[in-house]
């Protein structure tokens, strides 16, 4: 055993009686491996906050534009804001739906892999 407590020795390390040159192949192998490994957390990272914005936009959009229409058929005929409510109903409807068949072929895709 090694006296020195930061040197574990050879006998507690496989391959650590390799020479220098060696040795820092084997370092840099490693650090390879590990970047590797990180990068694709980071790659599934950026790919969910993908998805949760792309599903964002499917719920948002047709409420927003059934607000609209309906805002511009009220004005049209006077009728208040009954268009733009009903409009904008159809739209959360339609989002929810949107996001409902979005979210079954994504368990779909995922429970393929």
């Amino acid at each position: 055993m090694s006296s020195n407590a930061a040197d574990p020795g050879p006998e507690s390390a496989p391959g650590a009686d390799l020479s220098g040159p060696a040795r820092l192949a084997q370092h840099i192998e490693q650090q390879a491996r590990q970047h590797q490994r990180s990068g694709a957390r980071v790659g599934n990272l950026w790919q969910q906050v993908a998805r949760v914005g792309t599903l964002g936009w499917m719920i948002v959009l047709p409420i927003v534009a059934g607000a609209v229409v309906g805002h511009l058929l009220d004005l049209r005929f006077d009728s208040g804001v009954r268009w733009a409510l009903a409009l904008m109903f159809v739209g959360v409807i339609s989002g929810g739906y949107a996001l409902y068949r979005a979210m079954q072929e994504g368990m779909s895709v995922g429970g393929e892999r």
